[in-house]
């Protein structure tokens, strides 16, 4: 999906309200609404001595901002400069600071090896097929230290018993286990879909902490670098 479509999302939910006018409810979802473990999160990445964070697509900021609140040293890295302009906006009011890039988390990370204590990114990993997904995978062992920590979620085909919207409405197969909204705010960005076997395949250089999923259904877990 191009950049613009995710400055559309992110000026269209935050700027103007993104809000279906009869029902009151988010058409696409909260980008403002914190993770909903992300406390859960906050107090073991402490628990663990954690200062330096890299954030992968970041987004709106929506768990970068309470990662900066919460005294982290917090840098994060996103496609949509609408996105990372509304970070900047909330940051100065409260006086906060990170650093921000625009860029493909899907390329090589624009970090040194070894620079940070931990990575974090939620519903991002999966939008792409799973050649890039692993070289990203790659790329966050690089720039993490020994003993550095993950927290991800990713999606499985099957959200509550029923199988995802995208995977089988209004899409098209691009690769294995992967989809491509043919309509919609998320058209033409790749889905792949996770279950429990292929994360431990694709993270196999980590030794899991704790895992869970959340109310969406997502896959997430903590896990630190072999």
């Amino acid at each position: 999906m191009p950049n613009n479509s995710w400055d559309r999302i992110y000026k269209r939910e935050v700027r103007e309200g993104y809000v279906d006018k009869k029902t009151g409810k988010y058409l696409y979802y909260d980008v403002e609404k914190p993770h909903e473990d992300l406390k859960k999160v906050v107090s073991i990445l402490k628990k663990n001595r954690v200062k330096r964070i890299l954030y992968l697509g970041c987004g709106a900021g929506r768990n970068l901002i309470p990662l900066v609140r919460a005294g982290f040293e917090v840098q994060g890295i996103d496609l949509s400069s609408e996105g990372l302009k509304l970070i900047r906006d909330k940051l100065g009011r409260e006086r906060l600071r990170a650093e921000l890039r625009v860029g493909d988390v899907f390329r090589k990370l624009p970090y040194p090896p070894g620079n940070f204590d931990a990575v974090i990114s939620v519903q991002v990993l999966n939008h792409n097929v799973e050649k890039k997904i692993l070289g990203t995978i790659g790329e966050i062992t690089r720039v993490l230290k020994p003993n550095g920590m993950i927290f991800i979620t990713l999606p499985g085909m099957f959200a509550n018993g029923k199988m995802r919207y995208y995977y089988n409405h209004d899409s098209r197969e691009i690769a294995p286990r992967t989809r491509m909204p043919t309509k919609g705010e998320e058209k033409g960005l790749p889905h792949f879909y996770y279950n429990k076997a292929i994360i431990r395949k694709h993270f196999k250089e980590f030794r899991s902490l704790e895992s869970w999923k959340d109310k969406l259904d997502y896959y997430c877990f903590i896990a630190r670098k072999k």
